[in-house]
């Protein structure tokens, strides 16, 4: 099979839908000879900042000079991009080879059921953790894909379980109230395992304490150590906005948190945490005439209050409103969103998730006329942004843009845009 057969395989195992659940990836990994428990490694969780973390706690444990792995998701332009070890993503042949082996197993472990089959996610998470293995990496840094407590990932034995933040998203999955989906995320809480917590709402913090304590998991909190508002004693980090500055705390103090695991110095935890490389979230490209291009793909309640943030500082400094190319995947999203968008922009223009996924233009547009935001009719297409050499079109060179509102959307932009300087797009280095 080709690759591109591989991945039309694995996508309609996507495409089937989410079944939450550990049945099907507990069988699957037993299938496979539990490669989850031949690595140690730190899960981590959160409504926002999870992968910013994840990315933080990578390079500081290669800073280091570990061999680290790092399981993340969604993909922006590559599948691989999923599973990393030193940054160096799976390569398409070891997919194939991976799927080739792990597609009779997960087909009799289902048996005649279809209900039992693996889903994508739980695909994936499998063929990360026997690369991982493969690999012998020192340490793994695990993402949750969805909530925590029902999550493929949430399989392994960690040294250090982490929350990095509870707000309003997927509730459909979730549950409809802060502390419903604080119990969910706390259901990565492991026994006698140390727990690591960023910055939430009261509320749900309580709830994850009271879990943790039942556990008799010891929780670290970063308002505990850092302080309650961000101050001088927040690491720095090379990643935009001060949430960012509150994802390294959280990175910070899981690592010295286990310190007798891994004795990590805190000449390598500064050092590291400057060099973090997190791509489509406040990722900054030179344009033409001193422009800049920035790629973000905050989408929920807590990321459009960080992207206002960065926003606002954008145009004081420039003292330039930016063109905002934008899209959202859901009616949530997109309310919250749009008005915050349109008080920056000198133009918002609305465009379509492809594969499916997304609202439709008309649906989008109906929520900027709701925030009183004037858009371009039927939204834009991507012709109408980008030539078929990959550049910005007349209409938008020359200008500050932001693409943001979909990790999505970034991925598709990251596909279709070929910059004079491609050193300037981190993924290139990677493909």
């Amino acid at each position: 099979m080709s690759f591109q057969e591989i991945q039309d395989y694995l996508f309609n195992l996507r495409n089937k839908g989410s079944r939450m659940g550990l049945e099907r990836m507990t069988a699957l990994s037993e299938a496979i000879g539990h490669p989850e428990k031949t690595f140690p490694c730190i899960h981590v969780a959160g409504t926002n900042g999870k992968g910013s973390t994840c990315a933080m706690l990578e390079s500081i444990y290669r800073g280091h000079g570990l061999r680290v792995g790092l399981y993340t998701s969604p993909h922006l332009v590559y599948l691989g991009e999923r599973i990393q070890v030193n940054r160096k993503a799976i390569t398409e042949t070891e997919i194939m080879q991976a799927v080739a082996w792990l597609k009779p197993i997960a087909a009799k472990v289902a048996g005649k059921d279809e209900s039992l089959h693996a889903t994508f996610f739980e695909f994936m998470t499998a063929i990360a953790f026997r690369h991982f293995a493969e690999q012998k990496v020192d340490i793994a840094i695990i993402e949750t894909g969805l909530g925590g407590r029902l999550d493929s990932t949430n399989i392994v034995s960690p040294l250090a379980s982490v929350i990095t933040s509870i707000g309003l998203d997927h509730q459909e999955y979730l549950g409809n109230t802060i502390e419903a989906i604080a119990f969910e995320k706390a259901g990565i809480i492991k026994d006698d395992t140390p727990l690591i917590i960023g910055k939430m709402p009261a509320n749900a913090e309580a709830v994850i304490r009271e879990i943790a304590m039942q556990k008799k998991a010891a929780v670290y909190s970063v308002n505990t150590v850092f302080g309650e508002t961000i101050n001088p004693a927040f690491p720095v980090t090379n990643l935009r906005g001060s949430f960012q500055r509150v994802n390294a705390a959280v990175a910070s103090l899981t690592v010295d948190t286990l310190q007798k695991h891994v004795s990590v110095s805190k000449e390598t935890v500064a050092s590291a945490l400057k060099k973090v490389r997190w791509d489509g979230r406040w990722q900054e490209m030179p344009l033409d005439g001193n422009k800049t291009l920035v790629l973000d793909g905050s989408h929920n309640e807590e990321g459009v209050a960080n992207i206002e943030e960065l926003l606002s500082e954008w145009v004081s400094d420039t003292g330039i409103k930016p063109l905002i190319i934008a899209s959202s995947m859901t009616d949530y999203r997109a309310e919250k969103l749009f008005p915050v968008l349109g008080k920056f922009a000198e133009k918002l223009s609305l465009i379509e998730v492809n594969a499916g996924r997304g609202l439709h233009a008309t649906q989008m547009l109906a929520y900027a006329a709701k925030a009183k935001i004037t858009c371009p009719a039927e939204g834009i297409t991507w012709d109408q942004l980008l030539t078929q050499e990959g550049k910005l079109t007349d209409s938008f060179s020359g200008k500050n843009i932001l693409v943001t509102g979909s990790l999505y959307l970034i991925g598709e932009f990251m596909q279709r845009f070929h910059p004079d300087k491609k050193q300037t797009l981190h993924l290139q280095d990677k493909l």
